[in-house]
């Protein structure tokens, strides 16, 4: 996992808010394209979570077009957001999507507990974005949880796509 606060370490805050920014908005991507193909109940469950993402984006750019007067961000060379695109096949390859967006998550409260430490006029609205990050990870903790122990009580059903999952194991229609 990279070690998020030894890299901001070495940005301005100007790169730092620039990769939230961008940050969130690969998240908002990931839980939408998560999203796609799901059912209704388990999409929406993704969809919040995007939705939340893009609140974050456009608070984290008001901060941004404030302290520095233009809404062009700069994002730092050699530190990406870490979602990425998904390609998900079957259960097992789900459930790696979903430690990215954990690993994602909890990197991204990381980043806002530093802010809140950076930015102390801004400390109540950062440490409010990291306890919000600390959720979506709980959340996505859980929806990773149940796909792993579906597979563990019944190890044939890695392989099946999570369509084929979310009609048969879980019968939601």
């Amino acid at each position: 996992m990279i070690e998020i606060v030894e890299e901001l370490e070495k940005l301005s805050l100007k790169e730092i808010l620039g990769y939230v920014i961008k940050s969130e908005e690969a998240a908002k991507k990931y839980y939408l394209e998560l999203a796609k193909n799901a059912p209704e109940l388990v999409a929406t469950r993704f969809e919040n979570l995007a939705r939340e993402e893009e609140m974050h984006k456009k608070t984290v750019s008001d901060i941004y077009r404030t302290r520095f007067g233009d809404e062009k961000y700069t994002v730092p060379k050699g530190l990406s957001p870490l979602e990425s695109s998904v390609k998900i096949d079957n259960i097992i390859t789900l459930i790696g999507a979903l430690d990215n967006a954990m690993r994602s998550e909890y990197n991204a409260h990381r980043v806002y507990k530093y802010l809140a430490v950076q930015m102390k006029e801004h400390k109540k609205l950062f440490t409010y974005l990291a306890d919000m990050e600390m959720s979506h990870y709980e959340t996505v903790k859980k929806e990773r949880d149940m796909y792993e122990t579906h597979v563990i009580n019944n190890p044939t059903i890695k392989d099946m796509p999570p369509h084929e999952f979310w009609l048969n194991a879980l019968r939601f229609r």
